[in-house]
């Protein structure tokens, strides 16, 4: 049985380098693809887009400037560059940092290490930008946290060390793949995405933020049982007003705690709410038992 319209998948973890050879249009197609796929599957804290690319396509790529994923951790510049000086500038602090993890990394030789984070996507359009850096980025492990896409176009400025080339002209596309991976081609028809679709996609992402705890709001080491009624004494819980206003065949909601903003957090196990079947787990220690107790008492 042969099956049909199956989604074709580029591990940028078993390949971290790789390249994109064909037609401009083609090539952008497939690269603004792949970045729409990481941006949706990857938070902007795990991963950061680094994009370079010629100044005269500026309008095809302008759109990746929304992703949140191209801001540094401070957010205070964007991993984007079009001019030589700016990408000189952005690719040396870049390259520092993949200098750093090598160094780090260098007594390990295990593969099954996981990536430094947060991982780093460069996408370099742009060979003579690049070049121009003095910067080489060929992460020969992904335990470094790094991956690179080089969407040159012309197949014989794409680095050697290219463990996978994807042409894309036809429009059909051919994945090849290194002789250590059975030198495998894979032949599959790209998803169409329009630059107006991309520069929607972005644009719906650039307003998203992640709660950040610690920051604004802080967990506490430990609360007492009257700490999380915020009260001071047995007598301020007033028991008996509790039981004459609580129903149980209308909520079984009990306090067990609070969460980093200090709010009360109840566990409800009325078959509504999070019940009625419930599951306490958790390593010797963890205070499974001082939560089971917690829950009894409230």
């Amino acid at each position: 049985m042969k099956l049909t319209g199956v989604p074709v998948c580029h591990s940028f973890l078993s390949s971290p380098i790789t390249g994109l050879a064909g037609r401009p249009e083609h090539v952008r197609q497939i690269a603004g693809r792949i970045i729409l796929d990481i941006a949706t599957h990857h938070s902007y804290e795990d991963v950061k887009i680094v994009c370079v690319y010629p100044e005269e396509e500026s309008k095809e790529w302008e759109w990746i400037k929304w992703l949140p994923h191209v801001w540094n951790a401070a957010r205070t510049k964007r991993y984007i560059a079009c001019t030589r000086e700016d990408s000189r500038t952005m690719l040396r602090e870049i390259g520092e940092t993949l200098k750093i993890r090598r160094r780090d990394n260098s007594g390990n030789s295990r593969e099954d290490v996981a990536p430094a984070m947060p991982f780093y996507f460069l996408l370099l359009a742009d060979r003579y930008l690049v070049e121009s850096s003095g910067e080489q980025f060929l992460p020969e492990s992904s335990s470094l946290g790094f991956a690179t896409l080089y969407a040159y176009g012309d197949i014989g400025a794409l680095p050697g060390e290219c463990q996978t080339v994807i042409t894309c002209d036809n429009p059909a596309c051919v994945q090849n793949t290194t002789p250590e991976a059975k030198n495998r081609n894979v032949f599959f028809m790209p998803d169409k995405i329009t630059v107006s679709q991309l520069d929607k996609f972005a644009r719906a992402l650039a307003p998203v933020r992640l709660l950040q705890s610690g920051k604004g709001d802080s967990w506490p080491k430990s609360i007492s049982f009257l700490q999380g009624f915020h009260v001071r004494t047995v007598e301020e819980l007033k028991v008996l007003e509790r039981w004459q206003k609580s129903w149980s065949p209308k909520s079984l909601a009990a306090p067990i705690g609070v969460k980093a903003n200090g709010d009360t957090f109840s566990f409800d196990i009325y078959e509504k709410a999070m019940g009625p079947h419930g599951i306490t787990a958790g390593t010797s220690g963890s205070g499974k038992s001082e939560m089971l107790t917690t829950k009894f008492l409230s």
